[in-house]
């Protein structure tokens, strides 16, 4: 398989499965943090076609992102296409997600690539995490957290930090209990001490490890101010208001990977529509942790960190499966103009 300059590859999911391990996830994402930190990466805030998520018209019951970026770090650029649909897709058995990834020669505006930006999607979710809270224990192999949720996000996550860490203890949450023992099996491999299944009427419980991650679809906060002390870290990943405002007011230091996004979606958006945080009040990005993690970390502080996603992590991804099908000859080149 050659690909000639004008020609796009075609890769679709398991293609990028079979061409990507999670530590090429990991080091892509670790690399585009610390460009973030370099300013080396261009990554306008997502735009969102709402088709009933929140809308009453049309109700489809989901969302579509278009998620662009240039990556100096690799000099591409490219666009994320990516959908959350319940209602009938929910219906008919399939994933939440779905979504493509195009990549673009900046110099000629060649398209080097389309493929599959689902599997990407979901592991560079929760890559974002691991590398987070490796930024924060870079010094130490073993950690334990609690996780809020069950669902495909929470399973990356535990997937991507055991790349960097063995699991002592797991505090796993979840509203519905099945849920979670189905993920425990999925991820019981990923943890080298115990998993923890919480009561759903408990959920404090999760909450004492140093480390708590949330992955949920939580329209209402789970995480209560009076259950965090300092010297503990919380990862909201979700959209909505997954912790109080009194808690996050409480914090010590907060951390964000996109300043813009995190003040308009998420766990800060309300605080920010109210006028009690703005950009000044952020302590620093995940990319200037990255880069000076001693700076920043210290162990009696509570710190709380809104991820909200961005269209540079997929991109960079990307760009990684797209060199690494070149020099396997993996895909089907494609002439749009023929």
């Amino acid at each position: 398989m050659t690909q000639q300059p004008n020609q796009t590859l075609l890769l679709d999911q398991d293609m990028v499965k079979q061409l990507l391990t999670v530590s090429d996830i990991n080091q892509a994402v670790d690399e585009t943090f610390k460009g973030y930190g370099n300013d080396q990466i261009k990554n306008p805030t997502k735009v969102t076609l709402d088709i009933g998520q929140h809308d009453e018209w049309p109700a489809y019951d989901g969302f579509v992102n278009a998620m662009p970026a240039y990556l100096g770090t690799e000099d591409v650029a490219g666009l994320k296409w990516v959908a959350g649909i319940a209602g009938e897709r929910k219906a008919a058995g399939l994933p939440y997600i779905t979504g493509l990834i195009i990549l673009l020669d900046p110099h000629l505006g060649h398209y080097l690539a389309v493929m599959d930006g689902t599997y990407i999607t979901d592991m560079r979710t929760g890559s974002q995490t691991a590398n987070t809270i490796h930024y924060l224990a870079c010094d130490r192999s073993h950690i334990s957290l609690g996780l809020y949720g069950a669902g495909r996000q929470a399973e990356t996550t535990l997937i991507t930090l055991s790349d960097y860490f063995k699991i002592d203890d797991l505090y796993l949450w979840n509203r519905n209990l099945e849920n979670a023992k189905k993920l425990m099996q999925k991820i019981e491999d990923r943890v080298t001490g115990t998993i923890h299944l919480v009561d759903p009427d408990h959920p404090k419980d999760a909450s004492h490890e140093e480390f708590t991650v949330t992955a949920t679809a939580a329209t209402s906060p789970i995480l209560k101010a009076e259950w965090f002390q300092p010297g503990q870290t919380i990862i909201t990943m979700g959209s909505g208001p997954e912790a109080e405002d009194d808690l996050l007011l409480k914090a010590d230091a907060i951390f964000t990977d996109h300043v813009e996004q995190a003040l308009h979606r998420g766990a800060l958006s309300q605080l920010h529509e109210q006028g009690q945080f703005t950009a000044d009040d952020l302590t620093a990005t995940i990319g200037e942790l990255a880069l000076t993690p001693a700076q920043y970390v210290q162990s009696d502080q509570l710190t709380i960190i809104p991820i909200v996603g961005t269209g540079a992590m997929d991109i960079s991804v990307a760009k990684r499966a797209y060199d690494k099908a070149l020099t396997q000859q993996v895909g089907q080149p494609f002439d749009f103009k023929a």
